[in-house]
């Protein structure tokens, strides 16, 4: 502890076990010695550790010292946690930090095996260490040794996660340089372009650069960029999302929508797209619910025609659960799309949509109304006033997973009560003049079935005696076109 070396070698000759372990000796340090751990960051890590003899000296730079415990145990472990199994301060580490490579030249010849160790709680392997504390020489040492992916630190950054957010999230224009070149490095050694990073999150690399759009852009444009190109020419993907569906381009664009007068960030969402194969329509599902896609956040923001056009020939679409915002570049658009726009917002009875579309100046000119039932048979949606006015549902329709018709849905889900209105379908007149009635006698024998599932349920009959009357006005409409013939 204070550097004695006849002592040591007296103790040693004595019969002092150099492999010895002390817990936590923090309050036995001299000042000096404690604030040249606060200073490396490691007083609070080494608290909840066990020590080796040779910590102190080596920390001190005391190498006659270190020499001397170095005979009797060889090992490049100077501190290990009890809690954290295989985890411990190296002499890798400690050489970093304090930026001594003839100590790393030894420790690598002797020990190239505990290069991965990480520190305790904070989970850095030495080449962690060299790329936030900006080691070139101790980087390029370290590289040919180091496991590049699969070992993450406590925010779960990998090594090339690491120097990718550094590079700018660094203030010194040098320093992104050399993190651009680290970078460059890291994948050329073998460093996965596709590795997430293991949080909540899980951005890939190139997801991870890209975040730099969120920052000063223009500080950092050119190491970025460097980044993302170097990243790409090594087989990133561009179109692997995080755990909320972001990817690269979803990122990018929302810079595009923000500036909209940035030519950079145009170029830039032109090339991934143009050049390296992102995918505009690209959807990913989270937690069941679709996401915006490139197009719709296009479409969705001001003073962007010119670039929705030029997504448009490169292949943008705009997926159905987006077509209640199309209506506002209306004369973009065909008369399927908007008709299914309406479709979409009737079924859903999303009445704000519908008038965002009725604004756009293009009227609903009837559609394949089978999307609209398709989402009513699965949602269960209440069906609104207005819809009566814009939908003409064909009653023949028979929807292929149940083999109900149309007249079978509707009743079915009046039956089953709560908040849904349907009984202002049957008598709806569909686009041949004719209402449910009029199916129900062109059904045939097939109503018999009906009628038995409705007039025979005495407690339905009692709980909804408006539904048991439509059920006896088809019957009686029925047997009455019986009599007639």
């Amino acid at each position: 502890m204070r550097g004695n070396f006849e002592q040591v070698r007296t103790l040693l000759r004595l019969g002092a076990d150099a492999r010895a372990m002390c817990r936590n000796l923090v309050p036995l340090l001299s000042g000096g010695q404690r604030r040249t751990l606060r200073a490396m960051r490691l007083e609070q890590i080494l608290k909840s550790c066990e020590w080796n003899a040779t910590l102190i000296p080596l920390m001190s730079r005391n190498l006659a010292i270190c020499g001397l415990l170095y005979q009797r145990h060889p090992t490049a472990i100077l501190a290990q946690s009890p809690s954290e199994s295989g985890r411990a301060i190296t002499t890798h580490h400690l050489a970093v930090i304090q930026d001594q490579p003839d100590i790393l030249d030894q420790a690598l010849v002797y020990h190239p095996r505990e290069v991965n160790v990480q520190i305790p709680k904070s989970g850095q392997t030495a080449l962690h260490l060299a790329i936030s504390h900006e080691r070139a020489i101790l980087f390029e040492k370290l590289i040919h040794y180091s496991t590049l992916n699969g070992i993450y630190n406590r925010d779960g950054a990998n090594v090339l996660h690491l120097a990718i957010e550094e590079t700018y999230m660094t203030d010194q224009a040098p320093t992104r340089r050399w993190l651009a070149q680290v970078v460059g490095r890291l994948l050329a050694h073998g460093a996965d372009p596709n590795e997430s990073k293991a949080n909540l999150l899980r951005p890939s690399p190139l997801l991870l650069a890209t975040e730099a759009v969120r920052y000063d852009w223009y500080r950092v444009w050119r190491e970025v960029k460097q980044v993302i190109d170097l990243l790409l020419q090594h087989g990133a993907d561009v179109n692997k999302a995080d755990g909320t569906g972001s990817t690269p381009l979803t990122t990018v664009v929302k810079r595009v929508i923000r500036d909209k007068d940035s030519e950079s960030m145009k170029t830039m969402f032109l090339d991934l797209v143009e050049n390296h194969g992102a995918d505009v329509n690209l959807r990913p599902q989270f937690v069941g619910q679709p996401l915006k896609s490139i197009m719709f956040r296009l479409i969705d923001a001001p003073g962007m025609i010119a670039l929705c056009k030029k997504v448009t020939t490169l292949g943008g679409r705009v997926a159905q659960h987006e077509y209640d915002i199309i209506g506002l570049h209306g004369s973009e658009i065909s008369d399927q799309d908007i008709n299914q726009a309406y479709e979409y917002a009737l079924a859903h009875a999303n009445q704000k949509s519908l008038q965002r579309l009725q604004g756009s100046g293009r009227p609903y000119a009837g559609g394949d109304t089978r999307l609209v039932w398709r989402h009513l048979l699965v949602s269960g949606a209440r069906l609104p006033a207005f819809t009566r006015k814009w939908l003409q549902p064909d009653w023949r329709y028979v929807d292929a997973q149940t083999g109900m018709s149309l007249l079978h849905i509707v009743v079915n889900k009046a039956s089953m009560g709560g908040r849904r209105a349907w009984g202002c379908l049957v008598m709806f007149r569909d686009p041949e003049g004719k209402t449910a009635l009029d199916r129900v006698v062109d059904m045939g024998e097939q109503f018999r079935q009906l009628r038995g599932e409705l007039t025979d349920k005495r407690r339905l009959q009692a709980k909804r005696p408006d539904l048991c009357q439509v059920a006896r006005d088809l019957e009686q409409g029925w047997l009455q076109d019986q009599q007639n013939q």
